[in-house]
């Protein structure tokens, strides 16, 4: 589902309309940038 859509597409897709929270918030989880989490999972 998440494949080629820009962070900023995942983000809203997700419930959040304010971009940097989701950062903040996906960082605490992960570990990671979302940007990053693509490089490392991305088959």
């Amino acid at each position: 589902m998440f494949g080629d859509e820009g962070i900023k597409d995942v983000a809203r897709a997700c419930g959040y309309d304010n971009i940097q929270y989701f950062y903040h918030v996906f960082g605490e989880h992960a570990r990671c940038t979302p940007a990053e989490f693509r490089r490392r999972y991305r088959g």
